[in-house]
């Protein structure tokens, strides 16, 4: 792009000669800007400003992102936003052509409100902080962005989203700013809008919601950004959360940014390279999995500087006497020591295995490093194992207060050696302690914890575990162990005698046993007898009075049976009645249990097992049992006691989905098998599932799986798809519904389908036959004939149910293989086409769709009748149990009245129903021969159609409410 004029001393020369050197490189800016500056003062101010608009406007042509033009943009803004002694003049020069701008901005030209909203964005970046704009003037930019963010094209919005950046201002709405930030489909314009936003309290949360954005680059500049913002100013889980994200990312690009955050931004800058300082701004205690991340960087990159002098044994004895008195640990201490010795001991065991592979110098330098990292080892755990024994059970009987500490001291006896028998004592002894104290001074009668687990936790039993199998490695020793604390601590219980507390230790002790047992034969029978067990402690604690005993034994009867070659039959039936009878927490459980069952022993075992106890009697297979549960809409009772929310419906839901993955070792699945995908879809866009994230995580992965595992799976949704659309959609059954909540219903059942057909269009995993992953003829069919169905009722719900059916019949495509299938679906469509005739945009699609079968068809013209089309549906499933009502027959029924021609009134139309079209023995459409039969054929469906609109009107009980109906699908 290059100006030519006449070679004169007149300003027109001087901007010529600037323009024109401007554009080769940005090193002639600066001394072209002060030329610049120095003429536009000596001459009128608005001549030159005209002449400056006249020579900037040709960039405005051009869309395309030429270097030349970029140089020119930016001198351009340079020259705009140039501010010096004289600020009168200067201001007044940028609010004119700011004006000149924002008259280009709403320009229907892309180009042209491409180029003005890039010149207006550099000028706002470039403008100073101490730059006094008018008000008015910052208000109509502010509204100029906030329209051009919404503009089509994503350059735009890109320039848009910069300039509102600067525009921000925290007295004004800033809410389009923030959809965009978060919302927008360009990832170029989230990060544009994420590197403009100006770091504020109320703007925190934006950035760090980026953290977890789809696109790499967006979560890379997001870390960029938060790298710059003090720790102090976060929350804790914003901290926690940041450092999960980055430090987890699938893309390398986005952890070294991470890492960047954490060492050079909060660690140096923040926290004084303490990397206990930063812990304890994590709250380890709440944020353990950020707390390890955090260490494992620093550790793995060598970023923190091992202290020599300080050890745990700093905390045993430290007022210098022998009364063995200890200094508690604070959570991110216990963090720190835990996670440095678990990667000293890690890496003197990985530089001594590579020393032992090589050979030479390299072999004597690893084994120097190795005797190194175990030397610091040693000077930081204690002496001996009694002095450990001795620091994990003065934090343990300190309280609930220390039991994060105590956990992470457990988690200590990974790299201790227990080699000598004596230390093997120490710490047997200490295990005895901590089983057979089933309350702790702080305590009292109070349960901590979830009341099922033995501390009060699931991560401090586990510790607890591995502990005892350290000590305990002898063969048959942890199970001889545990059973003798099970056997005592249940005396008490079996006397009658025990308090809730007593039971619970009990049934935690029993449960780990029973969890470590491989099989029922593990069990130390010499110790106590499996049946005694059983009989006196178990079914004992499913039936006690307090509700968290109940379920303790529920879930030690479940352990029970997975270790049992055969389930016990009385085992079973006791889980079945806390099944049907029980709620809450004991009957989530008793689910729980049961689908483990399942998955280990089948369901046709488990049914075995039940009709042996009651020979003679009707029960309903497990499997029903369960669906029905699933079922259940009036399930409102929600768990929270772990930190996730969950319902029996909930975790019926993620037990059918297990099942359903692995359906191939489950036959009997085949009796619930559609009822329960049915229910599994619904739950999936149900409002109330929102509220179960853990369910929504489960379904999405379970549905998205299943579909692409086998084709028989997507014949399986291909068959609940009708069914689940009926269900979902309002207004069929001619209940009233509110119209708020069927404006909901509509809209889920409308992402339902799309949801369902996406799903069928998966490929599949395996290298199968490709055709069997897109072969639609059977759903094709199915939507045909659901369609004419309703062909009688002709209210505004079934006229909307009707339309999504066909836009979703149109998008099926068939196999040239697929010839019976085809023959079928040409009669079928062809009354199809009849039924929509009202619908415009459809027919064509119906259309074409027909004319895509007759080319398909081998048969071409020839024609099938209704007792062919009876025999063809047959064979491919449709059996006559599974044809429409009467009021709604398909041409595979008895052939329904023709439909009275305009002026004609009959019994059926006077009464408001309307009949199907009449199928003769040539159900082939019609053609039209002439554009006089043609018209007569649309005169006689307007006819038709206002006949029908005056029937709807005496039809108010079949509709929910015009505003549900005419809401948006």
């Amino acid at each position: 792009m290059r100006v030519t004029a006449a070679m004169d001393s007149s300003p027109e020369a001087l901007l010529v000669r600037i323009f024109n050197e401007c554009q080769q490189a940005h090193a002639s800016h600066r001394r072209h800007l002060k030329d610049l500056v120095k003429s536009r003062r000596q001459q009128d101010q608005q001549e030159f400003a005209g002449l400056f608009k006249r020579f900037v406007t040709p960039i405005f042509d051009v869309m395309k992102k030429e270097p030349a033009v970029e140089r020119i943009v930016k001198f351009v803004a340079s020259v705009v936003s140039f501010r010096d002694e004289n600020a009168a003049e200067c201001d007044a020069f940028l609010e004119d052509f700011v004006d000149f701008l924002l008259s280009a901005v709403d320009s229907s030209n892309k180009s042209v409100r491409y180029r003005s909203c890039q010149i207006l964005s550099e000028v706002i970046m470039m403008l100073g902080e101490d730059t006094e704009v008018n008000a008015e003037l910052w208000d109509e930019m502010t509204a100029a962005m906030e329209r051009r963010i919404q503009d089509k094209i994503a350059g735009i919005r890109v320039f848009a989203a910069r300039s509102l950046g600067r525009l921000f201002s925290d007295d004004k709405d800033n809410s389009q700013y923030r959809l965009s930030l978060q919302f927008d489909p360009s990832p170029d314009v989230r990060k544009a809008a994420l590197l403009a936003i100006p770091v504020l309290n109320a703007t925190i949360s934006d950035i760090v919601s980026r953290t977890g954005d789809v696109s790499a680059a967006v979560r890379k500049a997001a870390c960029s950004v938060i790298r710059d913002i003090p720790i102090q100013s976060l929350s804790i889980r914003q901290r926690a959360l940041v450092l999960q994200r980055g430090l987890l990312d699938r893309e390398s690009t986005v952890q070294v940014e991470c890492r960047s955050l954490l060492k050079d931004g909060w660690l140096t800058r923040d926290c004084q390279k303490d990397p206990l300082i930063l812990l304890k701004l994590l709250d380890v205690e709440t944020n353990e999995k950020a707390g390890e991340l955090v260490m494992q960087q620093l550790l793995t990159e060598d970023c923190m500087v091992v202290d020599n002098s300080k050890s745990l044994r700093d905390y045993l004895d430290h007022d210098g006497t022998n009364e063995g008195k200890i200094r508690f640990m604070e959570p991110e201490e216990a963090l720190y020591w835990r996670t440095l010795c678990a990667h000293l001991h890690t890496e003197a065991q990985a530089k001594s295995s590579d020393a032992a592979k090589s050979r030479g110098a390299q072999a004597d330098v690893l084994e120097a490093v190795a005797a190194d990292k175990a030397q610091l080892l040693d000077s930081i755990l204690p002496a001996t194992v009694a002095e450990f024994v001795t620091l994990v059970e003065a934090h343990h009987t300190a309280g609930s207060s220390q039991s994060f500490v105590s956990r992470q001291l457990l988690l200590l006896a990974n790299v201790l050696d227990f080699s000598d028998m004596a230390s093997r004592k120490c710490a047997a002894a200490s295990i005895n302690n901590f089983l057979y104290q089933w309350t702790s001074p702080d305590r009292g009668p109070e349960m901590t914890g979830d009341g099922i687990y033995l501390g009060g936790g699931k991560e401090w039993s586990d510790a607890f575990v591995q502990l005892a199998k350290k000590v305990h490695a002898t063969p048959d020793a942890f199970e001889e162990a545990m059973a003798q604390v099970a056997l005592d601590l249940g005396k008490v219980c079996r006397e009658g005698g025990a308090g809730a507390l007593q039971w619970l230790q009990c049934l935690a002790t029993t449960g780990i046993l029973l969890e470590n047992l491989r099989s029922i034969r593990q069990f130390p029978a010499h110790v106590m007898e499996t049946q005694e067990m059983v009989d006196g402690l178990l079914i004992p604690a499913a039936n006690h009075l307090v509700a968290d005993v109940r379920r303790a034994g529920v879930r030690c009867l479940s352990l029970y049976c997975l270790s049992e070659e055969h389930p016990s039959v009385r085992v079973i039936r006791q889980l079945e009645e806390a099944l049907v009878k029980s709620s809450g927490a004991e009957k989530i459980m008793a689910i729980k249990g049961m689908f483990d069952l399942l998955m280990s022993h089948g369901a046709g075992l488990m049914d075995s097992q039940r009709a042996s106890h009651s020979p003679g009697q009707m029960q309903l297979p497990l499997l029903q049992l369960l669906a029905d549960i699933l079922s259940d809409q009036h399930d409102i009772y929600v768990q929270e006691d772990i930190g996730e929310t969950e319902s029996a419906r909930s975790v019926a839901a993620e037990g059918f989905a297990k099942l359903l993955l692995h359906s191939k070792r489950f036959p009997e699945l085949g009796l619930v098998r559609s009822r329960v995908l049915c229910d599994l879809f619904r739950m999936y866009f149900d409002e109330d599932t929102k509220s179960i994230p853990r369910l929504g995580q489960c379904l999405s992965v379970f549905f998205h799986n299943y579909a692409s595992a086998t084709p028989e799976h997507k014949r399986c949704i291909a068959e609940v798809f009708v069914p689940v659309l009926r269900k979902e959609w309002p207004g069929l059954t001619g209940s009233a519904c509110n119209s708020h909540i069927a404006a909901i219903r509509k809209k889920n059942a409308s992402q339902l389908s799309r949801f369902m057909l996406e799903l069928l269009k998966h490929p599949l995993f395996s290298h199968q036959n490709p055709d069997e992953s897109a072969d639609f003829a059977i759903l094709a069919i199915d939507l045909a004939r659901e369609i004419m169905r309703f062909s009688s009722r002709k209210t505004l719900a079934v006229k909307a149910y009707k339309s999504v059916l066909c836009k979703v019949l149109v998008s099926l495509k068939f196999l040239p293989s697929r010839q019976k299938e085809i023959k079928v679906m040409r009669p079928l469509l062809s009354l199809v086409i009849d039924e929509m005739a009202g619908e415009k945009l459809l027919l064509k699609e119906l259309r074409a769709m027909a004319a895509e079968l007759k080319s398909l068809d081998s048969t071409k013209d020839e024609t099938i009748g209704n007792d062919e089309l009876e025999t063809l549906l047959a064979s491919l499933g449709f059996l006559a149990e599974d044809a429409p009502p009467e009021a709604a027959k398909t041409p595979a029924g008895r052939k329904p009245k023709a439909r009275a021609p305009s002026g004609v009134s009959s019994d059926s139309s006077e009464s408001g129903v309307q009949t199907p079209p009449k199928a003769t023995a040539s159900v082939a459409r019609s053609q039209r021969n002439c554009k006089t039969v043609a018209m007569e054929r649309m005169q006689s469906i307007r006819a038709t159609a206002k006949s029908k609109m005056i029937d709807f009107e005496s039809e108010e009980s079949e509709t929910t409410s015009e505003e549900e109906l005419e809401s948006p699908i």
